[in-house]
């Protein structure tokens, strides 16, 4: 990011301070990039995301052979609290059933879409999801990941308060 002009700040963990929504874990361990002009590539939204309250995320999912965790990573999507989000599931040349798990929840709730690929590496899906995504805010899960319920509320509506911020992140809790 450094090359593009971002550079690390510290200004959301004290907008985070008294907000009762975010644990400490989450207050302690966000990395924040800024820079003087904000970046906007304006899509057009489809026709549900105009109706939902919030700025839209496409939240991308590259997996390959994650089967054993994939349910679960999405189902943590899917709960979500802040709703108005697509969520791309990018099946990298799988060859367990971690297609038709993605098909699974693409066939019963429309903000999941599977794209379906040959084998080119984690970095290629995850661009391959960019390029279909719809809207201007992207968030990025791994197929083992677990995202608390919390976090798309939490890092949308920083985004849109603070329009120079362009980029929100934070670490990982291990769990079993």
């Amino acid at each position: 990011f450094a090359r593009r002009g971002y550079k690390p700040v510290d200004c959301l963990r004290p907008a985070l301070k008294h907000d009762p929504r975010a644990d400490d874990h989450y207050r302690q361990n966000l990395i924040v990039f800024s820079r003087q002009a904000p970046v906007s590539s304006k899509r057009p939204l489809p026709a549900a995301a105009a109706e939902a309250t919030g700025p839209g995320v496409s939240v991308i999912l590259p997996v390959y052979n994650g089967a054993a965790y994939l349910a679960q990573a999405i189902e943590s999507v899917l709960l979500q609290t802040h709703q108005n989000f697509e969520l791309i599931v990018v099946n990298d040349g799988s060859d367990d059933a971690t297609g038709a798990i993605a098909d699974s929840y693409a066939r019963v709730d429309t903000r999941v879409q599977v794209m379906h690929r040959e084998k080119c590496g984690e970095q290629a899906a995850f661009n391959a999801g960019c390029a279909k995504a719809r809207f201007d805010l992207l968030a990025r899960l791994d197929h083992d990941d677990v995202a608390l319920p919390e976090r798309l509320a939490l890092q949308a509506a920083f985004l849109e308060k603070n329009p120079d911020i362009a980029v929100v992140g934070g670490q990982m809790r291990c769990i079993d």
